[in-house]
């Protein structure tokens, strides 16, 4: 008896001294002892297990662009490549493979942020077929890449970059991949080759909900270097005024930015962040896509020179008819056929979304689909004839 007590005394003791937890985003365990912390993270076992001819390892180090994701799958798959893919947990939490269909040729390799410098090291990664690195940055601020923080990928012969903004590929010392064809961008930029990724798997392509209502998508941060968010508000004003039946779904961060009146408040649902199985379902019950770039801001001439804004491959990949300013619209090649394009007034063209026919937005979504078509048609055959020399 007196033993067993001792044993539960211990025990007890035990849980006060020592104890170890897996952290909520799974990246760590969390090892205590005393009043010391210290975290401990899991390098994963075998990560290049499934490295042959055969496979292609696409490299992941952010915790965003996970939407792109399942469009590289999807090409490397349609060239009959196995696909490898290392992530972070952080990454994967968010779920960017949730639409992906059962059939689909890939394997996840889950890796903590402080693991990754000893798993890259790991010799078979050399067995596989092609190294893509999704996002070649690995910090924007001060601009460093990947290969720059990881210079055993530079040993790796046949190792692409997908840029998300030209003007990295100067800010990098990227030049060199550049003259060899191994640099990837989302868009027809004049530089690199396109893999555009507005593939996201088994999404439906759903109707306008009401003949004479909308609802309005944004997706994004709410910040001004991003979008215009006092332009929408304005356009909300006058909506409410007009006594229009509309509302309006904001996705993104910093869901703080801009206070909203209480007048406004029941046309408008804030998300904030969410993962992707929630938000690619709140996109797919919208029926328009504001995408809200301003011809007037400085920061927005990026989606038109050097980047692509992700408004562009919701839109494509899901058929959301966008309601844009004619200046990207021109370049993105969205046009009355395939959107309601605006110069200064945006206001009216919500107005005529609200008001739309089913028929006349089913008329656009046919356009947009075929637009997304030709895209994926392009970036495959761009990535085939650079992976397999043609």
């Amino acid at each position: 008896m007196k033993k067993i007590l001792i044993q539960t005394k211990l025990k007890s003791w035990a849980k006060h001294i020592f104890s170890l937890t897996l952290s909520k985003d799974k990246s760590h365990y969390l090892l205590k002892i005393f009043f010391l912390k210290i975290k401990v993270f899991k390098k994963p076992k075998h990560p290049f297990k499934n490295a042959n001819e055969n496979t292609v390892l696409i490299i992941e180090r952010q915790n965003h662009h996970g939407e792109c994701l399942p469009s590289y799958i999807k090409y490397l798959n349609d060239l009959k490549f196995h696909v490898d893919i290392l992530l972070i947990p952080a990454l994967l939490n968010q779920q960017p493979f949730c639409l992906m269909p059962s059939d689909a040729d890939y394997s996840i390799i889950e890796c903590p942020e402080k693991c990754f410098k000893k798993v890259l090291q790991d010799k078979k990664i050399l067995k596989y077929k092609h190294i893509i690195i999704a996002t070649a940055a690995f910090e924007y601020i001060p601009k460093i890449s990947m290969i720059q923080r990881f210079p055993i990928l530079q040993k790796f012969p046949s190792l692409y970059l997908i840029e998300h903004d030209i003007k990295d590929i100067d800010d990098h010392d990227e030049r060199p991949y550049l003259e060899q064809n191994r640099i990837f961008t989302l868009w027809n930029f004049g530089l690199g080759k396109m893999i555009n990724p507005s593939y996201f798997g088994k999404t439906k392509i759903t109707p306008k909900n009401d003949e004479k209502s909308a609802t309005f998508i944004v997706v994004g941060a709410l910040e001004k270097e991003r979008k215009n968010h006092l332009l929408l508000f304005e356009s909300i004003e006058k909506l409410v005024a007009l006594k229009q039946n509309f509302h309006v779904i904001i996705i993104g961060r910093n869901q703080n930015a801009y206070p909203i009146s209480e007048k406004l408040k029941p046309y408008i649902t804030l998300t904030g962040f969410i993962p992707y199985p929630q938000m690619f379902d709140e996109v797919e019950k919208a029926d328009f896509f504001l995408t809200l770039l301003d011809p007037q801001n400085e920061d927005h001439n990026r989606y038109i020179t050097s980047g692509v804004t992700g408004s562009t491959q919701l839109i494509l990949g899901f058929a959301k008819v966008p309601i844009i300013q004619k200046k990207f619209a021109d370049f993105y090649g969205f046009d009355d056929t395939n959107a309601l394009v605006y110069t200064d007034d945006m206001t009216n063209s919500m107005l005529k979304a609200i008001h739309m026919p089913k028929q006349k937005y089913q008329a656009c979504q046919k356009v947009l689909i075929q637009k997304q078509q030709e895209l994926f048609n392009t970036s495959e055959k761009n990535l085939k004839r650079i992976l397999k020399n043609l």
